[in-house]
């Protein structure tokens, strides 16, 4: 006659064939998820939208080869306009508060923006002049302060104009 095995050893048998097939599904598991990436450093672009779906920036002055480019001559109405960049890499100019000339539009200027490197691009829209925008060189990029340069011809030569913004 067959002696039939330790029913105490059959439930430990049993317990460590289940528990080792939980610790191979386990391993299976880990390979098919994706294991977390750490948390890159925000880019220029996350840094300019601040995570949100847009931003809003005021120009708060402008620079002439660094110095003084006479703000305070503007007339409020120009001073208050706002550009607000779109998450959806749409880009819009609009009057700000008050207007300068109440038959104009809202909107001043839309069109799109992108970033390479340190160089600011918006593109499908003029100036009111009509002159279209010049690639920017960011020469500072916060959460809260944005200031773009280009290079503009002036009346004894070329010179660089800073335009700064304060996050709105």
């Amino acid at each position: 006659m067959k002696k039939l095995p330790n029913p105490k050893m059959l439930q430990r048998f049993s317990f460590i064939l289940l528990l080792c097939l939980f610790l191979a599904s386990c391993e299976q598991l880990e390979q098919i998820l994706p294991k977390p990436q750490p948390t890159p450093q925000p880019t220029a672009q996350e840094l300019l939208l601040a995570g949100t779906a847009s931003k809003t920036w005021i120009q708060v002055d402008f620079r002439y080869n660094g110095s003084g480019g006479n703000w305070d001559r503007l007339r409020p109405c120009e001073r208050d306009d706002l550009s607000v960049f779109y998450a959806s890499k749409q880009y819009e100019k609009n009057q700000g508060e008050l207007a300068c000339f109440s038959q104009n539009p809202f909107i001043i200027e839309k069109g799109g923006w992108k970033i390479t490197g340190n160089k600011l691009r918006i593109e499908g829209t003029t100036f009111p002049n009509g002159e279209a925008h010049p690639d920017y060189t960011i020469t500072e990029l916060t959460a809260t302060r944005l200031v773009l340069a280009y290079p503009m011809e002036g009346t004894g030569g070329t010179i660089t104009l800073s335009r700064i913004f304060q996050a709105k």
